[in-house]
């Protein structure tokens, strides 16, 4: 099979959404008949194109479900519809900074996406104030609200660790909690808006002029996305200088 072969197989929309109904279960002739509305004769001819060419397989009690093939497929599928959904944000926003392999469109996709820059500012905020254990964030800038708030979580016991960009200095109200848990490292350039605790992230990426866009940013509390945030942070961390407080 050709890639332009595959590629005409799964823009059916038929097809894929077959493929939909058959992701995390086993489905039946029946059931895709009734999920989608097709004539039996549809429904075989779909299914017999989806088996051909290995992203559906047949078992042994007549039901079909996807292949290990065909759930990766899928997967790509949805990471290239939200990619065309977010066409025109993705074509002025600067995504290069997070590394080859992060799978970041799979991420964002499932996340929340936050739209107007107060909204943005509020979780922002609630990140930092709803914080037990700590706090790790990317900063390009600070807002008084934010030293506010992350001060109040020094003075808690909270754990903050900051990504500044080289030569970008730590605003004097942080110099009383400096012997707290309050670790900075600075790095050559911001790559993103970067902000979680142990329940919560978010990421605003930079836009136009290479400066973070606040206007949009995508938020998730899911564990998956907490695991990938973590990584990432941790990636840029341990590139970081460190700097004396």
């Amino acid at each position: 099979m050709t890639k332009s072969e595959l590629m005409f197989e799964l823009s059916n929309k038929a097809r894929v959404g077959i493929m939909r109904l058959a992701s995390g279960r086993d489905i039946r002739h029946r059931e895709i008949m009734l999920g989608s509305g097709f004539a039996p004769s549809e429904v075989t001819r779909h299914v017999r194109r989806l088996m051909d060419i290995g992203i559906l397989a047949k078992k042994r009690d007549g039901s079909f479900g996807l292949t290990g093939f065909g759930t990766m497929a899928l997967e790509r599928l949805d990471a290239m519809e939200f990619l065309s959904t977010n066409d025109k944000y993705f074509g002025g926003h600067d995504l290069s900074a997070i590394p080859a392999g992060f799978d970041h469109l799979s991420m964002l996709r499932s996340c929340e996406r936050i739209d107007g820059t107060m909204n943005v500012l509020d979780i922002i905020l609630r990140i930092n104030s709803d914080s037990h254990n700590f706090v790790n964030c990317i900063l390009a800038e600070f807002n008084n609200a934010l030293v506010l708030v992350q001060n109040e979580k020094l003075r808690s016991g909270v754990e903050i660790n900051m990504l500044l960009k080289g030569g970008k200095r730590l605003p004097s109200e942080y110099m009383d909690n400096r012997a707290m848990a309050i670790s900075v490292k600075a790095i050559g350039k911001i790559p993103f808006f970067f902000m979680s605790n142990e329940a919560e992230a978010l990421l605003c990426f930079n836009g136009p002029g290479n400066s973070v866009d606040y206007s949009i940013a995508f938020r998730s509390s899911e564990p998956a996305f907490l695991e990938w945030c973590d990584i990432l942070f941790n990636r840029y961390w341990l590139r970081g200088r460190d700097v004396s407080l």
